[in-house]
């Protein structure tokens, strides 16, 4: 919903019937998304990030996202999921820079704002995660009515991100990562999916990307908002789920084939990841 120039609202509140890819081109501005439900990842200008999937810990993470150009999105979600989430996009001309910069307190938000693909997350607030709800499910008002309560909520929101990106500390983000880092993030990734029937160690994923542990688990963090091993849980349950779909294994089969040692942990992990059990995709055992 476009609620007036310069200023656009998404919101999902949808279980997928079938696996998602969507491609666009995203123009300059900041974007703010919050997942109340649901994980998907994105490839922002080619690099991936992952979203959503903290309220199974009971922290939600906001995202905001500056684009200084034009670049690529890409978006994939699975076949199940309940993706509940609220995206509110700024253009830069509604954001008006020039009045960030005679202010000497907007500082960091104004830097912020004229990189490119640069990230910054942090906690929800309870009253950011209140203001998606109320976005999520308005009133009965008439239609004007309802576009400016939508309209009023999402301008809070964007003032919420506004004052997270003053609070939050520079460094964090896409941009932040070095290219040698990116490589290196490159091959780690390779390596995992190579590997996804082991027990890998930070180690030895270190030693396949060729930079030293602590470096390459803060690259994680900053590219793919996740650390590590929960990078490859993710890609290990995602690898089982399409195995489910495409051959025909058993459900303690894909388990064992992503290293998985105990049925029961392995649809715990399945269930909190995609909201069904892997039974629901392959009936027998």
């Amino acid at each position: 919903m476009h609620l007036r120039s310069g200023l656009t609202l998404h919101t999902t509140d949808t279980r997928e019937m079938h696996n998602l890819h969507t491609e666009a081109t995203q123009p300059p501005g900041l974007t703010i998304a919050l997942f109340l439900q649901g994980r998907v990842r994105v490839w922002l200008g080619g690099q991936l990030v992952e979203l959503g999937g903290g309220e199974d810990d009971g922290d939600i993470e906001a995202v905001a996202i500056a684009r200084s150009a034009p670049d690529s999105f890409v978006r994939q979600s699975v076949k199940g999921a309940h993706i509940r989430k609220v995206n509110v996009t700024v253009s830069p001309e509604w954001l008006d820079q020039e009045a960030l910069a005679s202010s000497a307190e907007c500082a960091e938000a104004l830097r912020f704002l004229r990189g490119h693909l640069t990230t910054r997350r942090w906690k929800a607030t309870p009253r950011l995660i209140a203001l998606a709800e109320q976005i999520l499910n308005p009133p009965h008002l008439a239609e004007p009515l309802t576009r400016l309560y939508l309209e009023s909520r999402s301008i809070e929101m964007v003032a919420e991100a506004l004052q997270a990106i003053t609070d939050t500390p520079a460094g964090s983000g896409i941009a932040a990562v070095h290219p040698a880092h990116r490589r290196a993030l490159q091959r780690a990734c390779a390596f995992i999916d190579a590997h996804l029937d082991q027990d890998l160690t930070l180690q030895t994923i270190a030693a396949a990307a060729g930079l030293n542990p602590g470096s390459l688990q803060r690259a994680f963090r900053l590219t793919h908002g996740a650390t590590i091993f929960e990078y490859v849980r993710g890609r290990k349950l995602d690898h089982a789920r399409e195995l489910l779909e495409r051959d025909n294994i058993s459900v303690g089969e894909a388990a064992h084939l992503v290293g998985y040692r105990t049925l029961g942990n392995f649809s715990t992990a399945f269930r909190r990841r995609f909201g069904i059990t892997p039974r629901q995709i392959r009936p027998r055992y």
